[in-house]
């Protein structure tokens, strides 16, 4: 072969050697793109048109399917890509739905799909702007103009005081949303911003950990867990495992809160989303990184297999917890505290818990009390999943067990430590006492939360919460609830509303055992009863306090006092 076809021959293979490593890349969801000022007094129908027209431009069928919404959907040959377009008169977002032929997976699609939503995106804009041009801004009102220029001010701002007072000044105005959102973000929050869709139920779910380049020898090089995630509403905590490798996965769902963390391996630090996390759809990507003792990536994929919110039904996790071994039943419990050596004289040196602990199946949440330090115990007992975690004394933070927790005999014993302002170490030694899923048959210690007084029926609730953070736009100051509680048999689940702050009760009533959990997710987390919780009388008051730092976002914190009157 002559010498010039020799070099023309390595630049084509060159070529396309690296075509082909960029067809396949991450899918492009344009999110939250600005619709122009010039718009937000226009109707929602005028906006609507002009997306489908940029989209009828470019070849999209473009389909209404509900109030803000539009259904995308572009064929090309045997090619064919859905999307899913939500506007409204401040902003909008195009998100990936389904495609054909286009080689999409859990790391991404083919590049000719992310050039067709760019063209889309670019023929939207245009056709926002031509309609903006049209509106004469001289229509609008001096008040109009004012919240205009107000909003051009405060929009972007660092100053939560004066998002907060924009707020006050247009409560009912257009932008009080978008406000919002700034203000949540300053708080460091990552609010989900949509309301039509309900993350609530089972995930099928795939996280990778790839090692950064420079990491060193002593970090794993690569993970891959693979299991079914329960988004069950409120707070959740699981940990998952690739060999001897954890993941510690923590989240909350609430109506105005959706939040998702990714943790370990152990010496990575805490992974960060490169994006915004935004549950709104069946099927999510997300990408994290950790410049810690061990940085490395973090790849995300979810799918909604199911919208029931309970993990009786999920199939396929296969965690292992246990081999053909049953553990639900009563178990007798101890559980050691002994304070870290370094630990300060705040803390407590040590802790003894002797109880009986109801293995049931499903999810179940205890306190246990030596003295006045209480253990809080949560668990998770199906098919294909078993868990337990511990946590306190107060301030000791999360406790992690030194190995897999796997519970395949009638006898365990189990370490765990914590890494808080009170660290220490938690011993735990289980003994199956009966197969029995009813505590009322079970010796020994049982949880005594109510002395010959029944507290079924009604009780009249009444609640004030009050901030320990000082003057905090972002920290909710002083609010009152009053409601009724249907305190009934089992567990039970409430969300009430003092204008838009939400109170969440969860708690259990049954002969054994019974329980309230309080929380206030717009202001502290981590919410403690001062004194063990006995509802054994018809009149009872408790108070409960979120300490500073302590919350999820380490800011708000306070004091909730509720009186409970049994009517019935």
């Amino acid at each position: 072969m002559k010498p010039y076809f020799r070099v023309l021959t390595l630049v084509f293979v060159v070529f396309l050697a690296s075509g082909c490593q960029e067809r396949i890349q991450p899918i492009y969801n344009p999110e939250n793109v600005p619709v122009p000022q010039g718009l937000v007094f226009t109707s929602l129908e005028e906006v609507g048109k002009a997306i489908k027209q940029a989209g009828a431009s470019k070849n999209w069928k473009m389909t209404d399917t509900g109030p803000g919404k539009i259904e995308g959907v572009l064929r090309i040959r045997t090619h064919k890509a859905t999307v899913r377009i939500d506007y409204s008169l401040i902003s909008y977002s195009i998100t990936y739905v389904s495609s054909v032929n286009l080689l999409a997976d859990s790391y991404g699609i083919h590049r000719n799909y992310n050039q067709w939503v760019r063209e889309l995106e670019a023929a939207i804009n245009m056709n926002l702007s031509a309609l903006a041009n049209t509106t004469k801004i001289g229509n609008l009102t001096s008040d109009d103009k004012t919240m205009l220029e107000d909003w051009k001010r405060v929009q972007n701002s660092s100053d939560p005081l004066a998002l907060q007072e924009f707020m006050d000044t247009y409560s009912d105005g257009p932008f009080i949303g978008p406000a919002q959102d700034r203000l949540d973000l300053l708080a460091h929050r990552r609010v989900s911003g949509v309301k039509t869709f309900d993350p609530t139920g089972n995930w099928r779910v795939t996280v990778r950990y790839q090692r950064g380049s420079g990491n060193i020898n002593a970090c794993p090089k690569n993970a891959r867990w693979s299991f079914i995630l329960d988004f069950r509403r409120g707070k959740f905590s699981n940990t998952y495992w690739d060999g001897n490798l954890p993941l510690y996965l923590t989240g909350e769902n609430y109506d105005d809160l959706v939040d998702l963390k990714l943790n370990g391996p152990r010496g990575s630090g805490d992974f960060e989303w490169t994006e915004r996390f935004r549950l709104d759809s069946n099927e999510a990507r997300f990408k994290a990184k950790t410049e810690g003792g061990c940085p490395g990536t973090m790849t995300l994929y979810m799918k909604k297999i199911d919208a029931v919110g309970g993990g009786e039904s999920a199939s396929g996790q296969g965690s292992g917890n246990y081999s053909g071994f049953d553990p639900t039943g009563n178990w007798q419990v101890i559980v050691r505290y002994l304070r870290g050596a370094d630990n300060i004289s705040a803390c407590p040196n040590s802790g003894r818990w002797d109880f009986v602990l109801n293995f049931q199946r499903g999810k179940f949440s205890e306190t246990h009390w030596d003295g006045t330090l209480p253990l809080y115990v949560e668990g998770q007992n199906f098919d294909d999943f078993v868990d337990l975690k511990l946590s306190g004394p107060l301030y000791s933070g999360e406790f992690e067990w030194t190995e897999k927790f796997r519970i395949d005999r009638n006898e365990e014993w189990f370490e765990a430590k914590a890494d808080g302002a009170c660290p220490g170490t938690m011993k735990l030694h289980m003994k199956k006492a009966d197969t029995v899923g009813d505590i009322s048959g079970a010796s020994g210690q049982v949880s005594e939360n109510y002395n010959g007084f029944d507290p079924t029926g009604t009780l009249q609730v009444f609640a004030n919460y009050k901030s320990s953070s000082g003057a905090s736009a972002s920290c909710i100051q002083n609010v009152n609830w009053s409601f009724p509680l249907d305190f009934h048999r089992g567990i039970i689940s409430k969300v009430v509303y003092s204008g838009r702050t939400a109170l969440h009760l969860n708690g259990e009533n049954n002969p054994g055992h019974v329980d309230l959990q309080i929380n206030v997710p717009a202001g502290g987390t981590l919410w403690r009863w001062t004194e063990r919780f006995v509802l054994d009388g018809p009149d009872k008051f408790f108070r409960a306090e979120s300490p500073s730092g302590g919350g999820h976002y380490g800011q708000c914190h306070g004091v909730i006092s509720m009186r409970m009157q049994k009517t019935n």
